[in-house]
């Protein structure tokens, strides 16, 4: 999605029409403050002192909002740097508007995708990528996380990642409360509730599950517009996909035409329903509801219904007064399908802001990159010939530079008889062929020879491609960015509980940038 982002930083008219506002108008976006429920703030506050928060809400502030599924160990870094995001910009907002903003973080424990949020990776004390993965469930089916019991396999889990990790005088400590934080969950959607309450004390970041009783009630007139007008909302998300389409950015969700935007819990699953000759239809199960059952059904139970992600992002702003949701690319890129979906609701759609992307480095790792020349971004490319231009940037070598020397001289010579057969025109041209040719030849063998000097010293080969698999490793696990791959807690194991309070300080919310953080 790096093609769409960067369109929509450059402000590129085609793609911004399809947002309500670009990122660099969130403080005049006309979406004011407004009493929340009152309900719905009550059990926001229990939630927050159930789960260790710290935060007070008081219900009518403006809101920055941002939000993920439940991962273990809080999932990939880019989690904690959509928090760190929505806590600057509430912030800036604040100041610059002189209206109270709270930065709102939604946890996601409706999402049912047991297997995508079951794994992440630690970065070891050794520089290697280390998964830490809990064994799938039968249990767990299409049930929402928060319906999912903690394993006890995590306990091990959790010994693991402190015996791999670089360790400090705050392991024990860490590890310690990662044990006590499972213990005291109902479910794995509290234990990654519990951990960000942890590492975002004392910060003004408010917590919200959407399972609350009284969310589940205030987001009831959102499901009844949406069975009341079954598949309005499907063409609209369709429709915005098909701008994107004709703009060259591409669909990121493609509905069928006959699915509904919401879930509906029967028989301990999550189903999908869509709506087919006047009926809604559960495709897992067989069941069909007539629309006034569905009605009947959503007033009795409203706990029983569940919004996917497009019908989320209506929900979202019905219970919350969003001037902004802070993004990652692949939201970034659905919301630009959404623009029709908040006019059908009749609700303002937020500015989609963009969320902080960084890389996290050390003293070591960046002298190593200094050393030879590369910059953290140059590892999620392909390695070809990364080696051979560290091997040259490691040190002088007198056999490498005798041919250095003299492989000018020859190359030179070379494109200079080229030159001299070119000018005999007709009479100099099957000279000029054998000529290229032979040159093409003394070229290539010229390059053997130089990876052949390189690699002479094994010791010192097999030094680099050492410290070019650690900067692999660190900057880029299997070609991936970092903050996509590894877990907060390969570096809160070494560094303690202050790491997000010194990333809060260090990431800037306006840079749009990869931001370089050395610890």
């Amino acid at each position: 999605m790096a093609g769409l982002l960067d369109s929509y930083l450059a402000g590129a008219p085609e793609l911004r029409a399809a947002y309500a506002a670009g990122p660099e108008s969130v403080a005049s976006h006309p979406i004011p403050a407004r009493p929340w429920d009152a309900a719905l703030v009550g059990e926001m506050r229990a939630y927050q002192a159930r789960i260790g928060g710290t935060a007070q809400v008081e219900g009518g502030e403006g809101v920055i909002i941002t939000g993920q599924q439940p991962g273990i160990f809080t999932g990939p870094l880019y989690t904690i740097y959509k928090a760190i995001t929505a806590i600057r910009l509430a912030e800036s907002l604040q100041r610059e508007t002189g209206t109270p903003f709270v930065p709102v973080y939604w946890v996601g424990g409706d999402d049912h995708d047991f297997d995508e949020i079951r794994r992440v990776h630690l970065l070891s004390k050794t520089h290697t990528a280390v998964p830490l993965a809990l064994a799938p469930l039968a249990s767990a089916g299409a049930r929402s996380i928060f319906q999912i019991p903690v394993d006890p396999a995590l306990h091990g889990l959790v010994d693991e990642a402190a015996r791999v990790a670089t360790g400090s005088e705050f392991t024990e400590e860490v590890r310690a409360f990662l044990h006590k934080s499972l213990e005291a969950s109902a479910n794995l959607s509290e234990w990654h509730a519990r951990l960000m309450a942890r590492l975002f004390r004392d910060t003004p970041l408010v917590f919200f599950t959407p399972e609350l009783p009284a969310a589940r009630a205030a987001a009831r007139p959102v499901f009844q517009r949406e069975i009341e007008s079954p598949l309005e909302s499907t063409a609209r998300v369709n429709e915005g996909g098909a701008l994107l389409d004709a703009a060259g950015y591409g669909a990121q969700v493609v509905k069928a035409e006959d699915a509904c935007n919401f879930f509906l819990e029967h028989g301990g699953q999550r189903c999908r329903v869509r709506y087919v000759e006047g009926r809604f239809l559960l495709p897992d199960t067989g069941d069909a509801f007539t629309p006034d059952t569905m009605l009947s059904l959503l007033d009795a139970a409203p706990d029983r219904f569940t919004a996917n992600v497009a019908l989320r992002c209506i929900v979202q702003q019905h219970l919350f007064p969003a001037r902004a949701y802070v993004a990652g690319p692949g939201e970034l890129a659905y919301w630009g399908q959404l623009k029709g979906l908040f006019a059908h609701f009749d609700v303002p759609m937020p500015v989609v802001y963009p969320r902080s992307r960084a890389v996290l480095t050390t003293l070591k790792t960046n002298k190593l990159l200094k050393k030879y020349g590369f910059r953290p971004d140059d590892f999620l490319e392909s390695p070809g010939g990364r080696e051979e231009r560290a091997l040259r940037a490691s040190g002088s070598d007198p056999a490498l530079e005798v041919l250095t020397r003299h492989r000018a001289a020859l190359e030179a010579e070379l494109d200079a008889m080229a030159r001299d057969f070119g000018a005999l025109g007709r009479a100099g041209k099957a000279a000029g062929d054998l000529a290229g040719s032979f040159g093409g030849q003394v070229r290539r063998g010229l390059d053997h020879l130089e990876r052949t000097l390189l690699r002479a010293d094994e010791n010192r080969t097999a030094s680099v491609r050492a410290q070019l698999d650690r900067l692999s490793a660190e900057l880029a696990p299997e070609r991936k960015p970092q903050e996509r791959c590894y877990t907060i807690f390969s570096w809160v194991f070494q560094h303690g509980w202050g790491l997000v309070p010194r990333l809060i300080r260090e990431l800037d919310p306006a840079n749009h940038g990869v931001q370089e953080v050395e610890l």
